[in-house]
């Protein structure tokens, strides 16, 4: 018996090759038709498509971060490092900074390294360098300044330049995030043995400032909101230098504070006015340095300038290391 010829469209081969040919034409005849409906808007998604995607993958980083300082807690609660020259040098600031106040605070060992004007300083620096990396470096996004942000954001805005606002926009809500994170983590392991809070979220800005550092210029959306995220955390953990509350990431205050202090000085002659208004003086000068410092590392190193915050950031961790700051109960925002 003589087999039976199979069709030609029959053929597994022929077969694979029709099937491919449908998806062919009906992929052209839906992207065509999709073209078509959506051409006004293809140049505003594409621009807007890949930000909006790094911001969904930041946030869900964000979260994921934030639980890991319950990791790095556990591998410190065996121990923590002690330098005694650190502290030691730690007591002239503080008597510099608050006089008899200062020294008694030392005696009693109330005092946190977090709160000393050299922490400050050194905050203050890494502070200034980050917005002039990102203003200069980065697409001309403010880091700190959330103020100007909302400006640009609003003036694009009311232009119609939807895409070029969002680009400001993005670093707002990053702040958002950096400040509830910062506040989560000092709620969740300021009772907890081994490192403290603080230093467990200067930790995170060095990882994520880092990270930053290897980031191409492709990619200064995810930069900026990184950025964004450690300023806030920032300013969120080191409220007070010296007893004063001020800001590590802005100057406005500072300056409002400088010359509030300055005119309780005149107006009483009381010298501990005096000493805040220079602190406060101190703070806004060494934020200074650490723009010009940002921008012209900028210029030199372009991306991987950020590693200079980094840089700071790891002395002020040291120095808290050094001071054996413990995890104690804060009265007043901890």
């Amino acid at each position: 018996m003589l087999p039976v010829s199979r069709p030609l469209g029959q053929c597994n081969a022929c077969r694979t090759d029709a099937l491919t040919a449908i998806r062919r034409v009906g992929s052209e005849v839906i992207l065509r038709a999709a073209r078509r409906r959506f051409a006004p808007y293809t140049g505003s998604l594409k621009a807007f498509a890949p930000q909006t995607v790094l911001i969904a993958a930041f946030i869900g980083i964000a979260a994921i971060l934030t639980r890991i300082p319950q990791k790095v807690n556990r591998f410190a609660a065996g121990g923590r490092g002690n330098a005694d020259f650190f502290l030691a040098l730690f007591k002239n600031y503080v008597i510099l900074a608050d006089g008899k106040r200062g020294m008694d605070a030392m005696r009693e060992k109330t005092f946190q390294m977090s709160d000393s004007f050299l922490v400050a300083a050194l905050v203050a620096l890494s502070g200034g360098a980050q917005d002039a990396y990102t203003f200069f470096g980065r697409g001309g996004v403010f880091a700190n300044a959330q103020t100007g942000n909302v400006v640009l954001f609003s003036s694009n805005l009311v232009r119609g330049e939807t895409v070029a606002a969002l680009r400001y926009l993005y670093p707002v809500i990053a702040f958002l995030l950096g400040v509830f994170a910062a506040e989560h983590i000092r709620r969740r392991f300021r009772e907890r043995p081994g490192f403290h809070w603080r230093q467990l979220v200067v930790l995170l800005e060095i990882v994520l400032l880092t990270a930053v550092g290897f980031l191409p210029q492709a990619w200064n959306a995810l930069a900026n909101v990184l950025v964004s995220f450690v300023c806030a955390m920032q300013v969120q953990t080191f409220r007070t230098v010296c007893g004063n509350a001020y800001a590590s990431t802005m100057c406005i205050g500072n300056l409002r504070s400088c010359m509030d202090a300055l005119h309780s000085f005149v107006a009483e002659k009381d010298a501990k006015h005096l000493r805040r208004s220079l602190i406060y003086l101190g703070v806004i000068l060494f934020f200074g340095a650490g723009a010009g410092a940002g921008y012209l590392l900028t210029q030199q190193l372009r991306d991987g300038a950020i590693w200079f915050s980094c840089a700071l950031l790891l002395c002020a961790f040291c120095m808290m290391l050094s001071g054996d700051e413990k995890n104690r109960r804060e009265e007043i925002g901890g």
